[in-house]
């Protein structure tokens, strides 16, 4: 099956036919959209909808990585583009250390920037927990990302504890709370004290903190607790919407009504 899936993709990315959905951001103090995280959604014709990691294992294991990037940076940047600087919101986009090695995805992520008029500064890298060798490259590398303006944000928090020691040498500006981690949070036990350490820690950086997983009032009570100025996001708040959704829910209010105005 696997063959035939991948040809299938490889087709699909061509064609334009993979779908971005963005699951909204929130401030755990103001409860107020400050983003969106864009994330791949296929439903293919042949094989239904195939779930992101089924997709992302299968660029990974032939090579297409790079090419997934390119695909969700354009698309993501062409759908929001107006609706970042209209709102003040941020867009966080799923890239690799490969990436962020790669002169190409640089040119190409600052030439759709240029193309729709959006700053760097609306824009964060969320660094997924790929192995990467030479930590050197991949440190200057990130410097000159930052220094273009983006903020670089340490995906998955909590789930490859070696990967997240090198990749916290780098200049990140957020840490996202993986959400198992976020869940465990609020249970008063020896290990949600230990997490909640953990966390302080990070905060106290300071890094931004994006608690990943809050489907619940405790989740986010306990958050807004600890962590007033930290961002949170899951089901409590809504799951990853079209871009026709995004509209509508940003057509709902003001700007001022649920955003927050970007750091």
């Amino acid at each position: 099956m696997e063959p035939k899936m991948l040809c299938r993709l490889k087709h699909a990315l061509l064609a334009n036919n993979i779908n971005l959905h963005y699951q909204p951001i929130y401030s755990a103090l103001t409860k107020k959209v400050v983003g969106f995280e864009a994330l791949l959604r296929w439903r293919d014709s042949q094989f239904g909808r195939v779930c992101p990691e089924t997709v992302i294992g299968l660029a990974v294991e032939n090579g297409l990585m790079s090419t997934v990037s390119l695909y969700v940076i354009k698309k993501a940047i062409a759908e929001m583009a107006t609706l970042l600087s209209r709102h003040s919101l941020l867009l966080n986009l799923n890239i690799t250390p490969g990436d962020l090695n790669s002169d190409s995805f640089k040119k190409t992520l600052l030439n759709e920037l240029a193309r729709h008029q959006l700053d760097a500064s609306s824009i964060v890298l969320e660094i997924t927990e790929v192995s990467c060798n030479d930590t050197r490259a991949l440190i200057d590398n990130a410097v000159q990302f930052r220094q273009h303006g983006f903020h670089l944000a340490l995906d998955d928090f909590g789930k490859g504890c070696s990967n997240h020691e090198r990749l916290l040498s780098l200049p990140v500006t957020d840490v996202k709370i993986d959400k198992f981690l976020t869940q465990a949070l609020c249970v008063n036990d020896v290990r949600g004290v230990s997490i909640l350490n953990m966390c302080r820690a990070l905060y106290e950086k300071p890094y931004r903190l994006i608690f990943e997983g809050v489907e619940f009032a405790e989740h986010l009570a306990c958050i807004g607790r600890w962590f007033p100025h930290a961002r949170a996001q899951g089901w409590y708040f809504s799951k990853a919407l079209p871009i026709e959704g995004v509209r509508a829910l940003l057509n709902e209010i003001s700007s001022g009504a649920l955003t927050e105005q970007r750091a």
